[in-house]
This record gives C-alpha cells, structure tokens and sequence, in this order.
C-alpha cells in the first residue's frame, strides 16, 4: 500500500471526492452562497500553512490540474515566509487567507496583536485580495487566537486610513459590522448564527474581523451542523482525540455516528460506500422517499443478508448511520490539510512522521479531560 500524507495519496482523495460527484468550493465562496443553493455534495479545502510553503505549492498544482480550487491560509514567519509562492498559488485560482497567530505570538496582549495583524494582513494584500481568515491552534500557549476577537478595548491609531485603503486589495461592497460571534457576512440578505458563533458571544466585544474588511473565520462563520470538519492534525485524521484546539463542538456526535477516520485511505473508503449504499436505495426507492429530509429508512445490506441499516439523511447533509462496518463520507464536507505534513520524499516524510508522534504524545497531556 502506498505511504500516507504524500502529493500522490493527496491527488488520489481528490480523484475519489471528483468520481462521486463532490464539488470543490472555496470559504469565500461559501460565504458568498445561499444555503439552498450549495451543491448537495460539496467540499471545502482549508490549507493553514505555516512552513514549508514549497508543499502548498504542490497541493496547489495539483488541485488546479484537476479544476479544483481551495482556500490557503498562511502564517507569516520570518524564516518560512515566501511571498513568491503565495502569489503563485493565487494566480492558480486559489483563495488566499492569514492564518493568524497574533494573541499567542504577543503574549497575550490584544494592543500588540491587533496591530501585528494590521501590519500582517496589508502585508499578505499586496499579494493578493484577502477576504477571510483562519486562527492557528498555538498549542504549546495559554492563549487563544480567537480570543482576539473578544476584547473590546482596544484602540488603533489610524484603522479608519486602513479600511478605505481595503477597496484597493480586493474588498467587494460596503464592510458589514457584524459583532462577533453572529456569522460575520452576510449571504445576500440573509444572516445566520453558526453553533460555534453562539457559544462565542460575548457582549462587550467591539474589535471583529468586518473591522478589516474580512467577512470570515471558519471557527466562528461555518455551519459545522450542515459540514463535516475532518482534519489532518497531528499526521492523523483522527487526531482531534489529541488537538488543543483544532476541533469543534460536534465532533462527539459524529463519533457516536461512526464518522471516524484514521487514515487518508480510510476516506477513501468512505467515499467509495456512496457506491453501494446508493445502489441500496434505488433498490428500495419505493419505500425511501427521494429527496425527502429526516426520514428513517431501513435497507438491506448484502445479498440476503438479516442485518439492516438505517440511515437518515437529515437537512444538515450528513449521513448517520448504525450497524454499518464502514461509515459513508458525509454530502458536505471541510477539510484541512497542513502542508508540511505532505511530503513525497521519504527523508522530510519519515521525520514529520516521527515529530508528529512525538507532539501527539506531549498535546495528549495539554488536551483537557
């Protein structure tokens, strides 16, 4: 079996994700679209690249030689950044985001860190348009990226000189005030609250993303009860059991739904249920009302086999299923690779390998009970 994490294996879940009819939408474009008009099977590529920009660039080349696009989150690091990079990978097609470590990088002071990423997201605009963001999980400090956006203290000399210059990077329409912790766009008329947005109200914030022509951050703007959020931390697809913060709030019930996996080829797998469990329902499509939302329906599975499934297609796209050995990839999906796990050469492989299974060990004691 060929190695996991690699540019091959990579190109292989895309190729299975294509086959069954996925389609590949950026976050800023999902912000930009009504909910009834998503693709049934749609999927979002989240990147957070920190190092090894070289990676990215793969992946990148990759997707665009098969007409797919994603969205690249960088984090700006003396040592790793490579703008030349970056704006090759925009020319590709793909959406360009910051991938933001301010509160943890300036020790937790909300002054420092508001105004690092001023600088850091001017910076990353002259490349290319920037309309959304994403928080790195820091997860050796005691400070929460995303707490940046709820403080409300803060003053910055000069933001009102920094928001008429955002017309000229890319910004598109007037800049909606949105407080945090409601979904910050707005989906042609349209405003939504995401589960993760409501845990994360607090009233006295003043500071948001909108104040700098953003529109988005996933842990607070994605309906993770409409997408499944499956990511690559810690070189494993299951590794939220050992994540500081790379995780959301409905990850236990899809544990309790047996939407678990390990490896890339584990989804892979997954993807190639859809095969069999919708030739099942043509099968019983007398008894199982197409299109009709949160109904249960019981099929067979194999030939003259006993054991029964149900499976309940409800509003929010994914499948739950029971008493099924190999659970089905859901309608809609977020993943999230980090590039520097992906590597084709076997030296640079074997060591991300290694470290990665090291860190697992030292996050599993950081990670709450």
């Amino acid at each position: 079996m060929a190695k996991d994490f690699t540019p091959l294996k990579h190109q292989e879940l895309l190729e299975s994700l294509l086959n069954q009819g996925y389609k590949f939408i950026t976050f800023y474009e999902y912000l930009n679209t009504l909910k009834e008009n998503l693709s049934t099977r749609c999927v979002i590529l989240r990147h957070d690249v920190e190092k090894y920009y070289q990676n990215a660039l793969v992946l990148a080349r990759i997707q665009n030689n098969l007409g797919i696009v994603g969205s690249y989150y960088f984090r700006i690091l003396p040592h790793h950044y490579q703008p030349e990079i970056i704006k090759e990978i925009a020319a590709l097609g793909h959406e360009i985001g910051y991938h933001y470590d301010d509160l943890a990088e300036c020790g937790g002071d909300p002054e420092k860190a508001i105004l690092r990423f001023k600088e850091n997201l001017m910076n990353l605009r002259e490349i290319a348009p920037v309309k959304t963001i994403c928080m790195d999980g820091s997860p050796l400090s005691k400070f929460d990226n995303k707490d940046l956006w709820r403080r409300g203290d803060v003053e910055i000399e000069g933001l009102g000189d920094f928001e008429k210059g955002i017309d000229e990077a890319g910004r598109l329409g007037d800049l909606e005030k949105v407080r945090v912790g409601e979904l910050a766009k707005r989906r042609k008329g349209e405003l939504g609250t995401s589960q993760a947005g409501e845990n994360a109200l607090i009233e006295h914030s003043s500071y948001h993303y909108s104040d700098f022509g953003i529109i988005g951050e996933p842990y607070y703007d994605m309906d993770f009860n409409d997408f499944f959020y499956i990511t690559d931390t810690g070189r494993r697809w299951d590794g939220w059991k050992t994540s500081v913060r790379d995780k959301v709030a409905q990850q236990e019930k899809w544990n309790e739904e047996g939407l678990v996996f390990h490896s890339t080829q584990d989804i892979i797998a997954a993807i190639g249920q859809r095969v069999e469990s919708e030739e099942q329902e043509r099968v019983g499509e007398g008894d199982v009302g197409k299109g009709r939302l949160g109904e249960l329906a019981s099929l067979r599975i194999g030939e003259k086999d006993e054991e029964s499934c149900e499976i309940e297609q409800a509003s929010n796209s994914v499948l739950r299923i029971s008493n099924h050995r190999s659970p089905i990839l859901p309608n809609r999906v977020m993943f999230t690779f980090h590039p520097q796990r992906w590597h084709s050469s076997f030296g640079p492989w074997a060591k991300e390998l290694v470290l990665q299974n090291a860190k697992n060990v030292v996050k599993r004691f950081l990670v709450k009970p």
